[in-house]
């Protein structure tokens, strides 16, 4: 997993500038863009037949998340007067916090549901009970 730590590290650094060089005024329009281009990396994934089209997607679905979410972390610099930035990003990170604590207790909760299977609950959807 360390190529998927460097292809990261690198989406990260070139998201910035990509940002503000190629799609200032643009960046609701490139989150979005990246978003879906995650979803469709992510079904990719899913449903690639061997392991070396699952590593690629695994690293479009990571750069393309990380351009998102990093074109996503600068926006409140764009929207918010310059004496709210430190509150602004302090709600961000609380706002983080508490979805990481509450999607771990909603995956043990799905997983305990499902008598211990992560199979399941992630497919559930597509099969009756």
């Amino acid at each position: 997993m360390v190529g998927n730590s460097i292809v990261m590290a690198l989406a990260v650094a070139v998201a910035g500038s990509l940002v503000t060089q190629r799609f200032a005024g643009r960046e609701k329009l490139f989150m979005l863009v990246n978003s879906v281009l995650s979803a469709v990396f992510i079904v990719g994934l899913i449903y690639a037949p061997s392991l070396p089209l699952k590593l690629v997607a695994l690293y479009l679905t990571t750069a393309s998340l990380m351009f998102a979410f990093t074109s996503m972390l600068t926006l409140p610099y764009r929207l918010i007067p310059l004496r709210m930035i430190a509150s602004a990003f302090a709600v961000i990170n609380i706002g983080a916090f508490v979805g990481g604590i509450f999607q771990g207790t909603l995956v043990g909760t799905l997983t305990d549901a499902f008598d211990g299977s992560y199979a399941r609950p992630s497919w559930s959807w597509r099969s009756a009970p």
